[in-house]
């Protein structure tokens, strides 16, 4: 679509903002190397409490890649919640809707319970 459109229509997909044609294909080629989020030692290294919070209906991060990333982190304690939109009270979530205006405040809540316990 990018390459047709000459940017990649995330608005009109209902996802975010459009991205511009360079920074799409730059994404692209990042998002099919293993190893895109480069040198995976500082992650090894995190010794703090992780939360990791990943969505059904995410068709970006589904849950095996979640838990694919969480388990690159050293962290003793790993925490991976995968939550359906109808136990959040949403319609839908998706990739960028926990971080919308307006999102579910009691999934915020648990977020914020679980920093304050730590």
């Amino acid at each position: 679509m990018t390459r047709a459109l000459g940017y990649f229509p995330f608005r009109r997909l209902g996802m975010g903002e459009d991205l511009p044609r360079g920074v799409a294909l730059e994404w692209a080629r990042w998002c099919r190397s293993p190893e895109y989020l480069g040198d995976w030692s500082g992650h090894e290294r995190l010794r703090a409490p992780l939360l990791a919070i990943g969505f059904a209906d995410d068709a970006f991060a589904p849950r095996d890649a979640v838990a694919a990333l969480v388990d690159r982190y050293g962290s003793a304690e790993k925490e991976h919640r995968h939550v359906r939109p109808a136990d959040a009270g949403a319609a839908k979530i998706g990739h960028f809707g926990f971080f919308r205006e307006g999102f579910t405040p009691g999934l915020w809540a648990d977020v914020a319970d679980w920093l304050q316990a730590r």
